[in-house]
């Protein structure tokens, strides 16, 4: 993998959040939803989100479960 000073960052970011979230996924999206609602108030602007027409993403690859090498 290529490192850089920002990718470094990213990546202790990430593991930070993911720490303060005890590893659980869910929380972590909570953590990152208020941290941004909170950004959106302090600078004045609205979050909004719009449901997908059609329902679901259609995946753009799906992994095989299985490997033929």
């Amino acid at each position: 993998m290529i490192a850089s000073a920002l990718l470094e960052e990213k990546n202790k970011a990430q593991k930070r959040l993911d720490e303060q979230a005890n590893h659980d996924l869910e929380q972590y999206f909570r953590n990152a939803h208020h941290n941004v609602e909170k950004l959106a108030q302090k600078f004045g602007f609205k979050i909004r989100y719009e449901d997908i027409k059609g329902g679901f993403l259609t995946p753009v690859r799906e992994e095989s479960t299985t490997t033929t090498e």
